[in-house]
């Protein structure tokens, strides 16, 4: 799966979501997707950020992540049973960042 690649389930998972794919940008920041880091210069670049390597273990930040991915996806579950996805969510990625509030880089009408 790629950005931009449409998915028909609203809740399929990907390989950040299934933590087979870890994202570790350049400042030693472990991030929720390395799809999200820098996307578009977002206004907020941060949201994704997990846990600072430089301060915490890969265990506790592990953890961390873990944790962060339940709660996204109990929120994703919520949105569907509230009816609040729409055709643009059927993207997975799309999804992502608008939860991360990185959606003001994007030019969807």
């Amino acid at each position: 799966m790629a950005m931009g690649y449409r998915v028909p389930r609203p809740l399929v998972s990907c390989p950040p979501l299934d933590m087979s794919v870890l994202a570790i940008d350049y400042h030693g920041y472990l991030r929720f997707c390395p799809d999200l880091a820098n996307y578009r210069d977002a206004a907020d670049d941060s949201t994704d950020i997990i846990a600072d390597l430089n301060l915490h273990s890969l265990t506790r930040s592990l953890k961390l992540l873990a944790n962060r991915i339940a709660l996204f996806r109990r929120h994703k579950i919520n949105d569907a049973v509230e009816g609040e996805l729409t055709a643009v969510d059927s993207y997975p990625c799309y999804y992502c960042l608008g939860y991360f509030n990185k959606a003001d880089a994007l030019d969807i009408p």
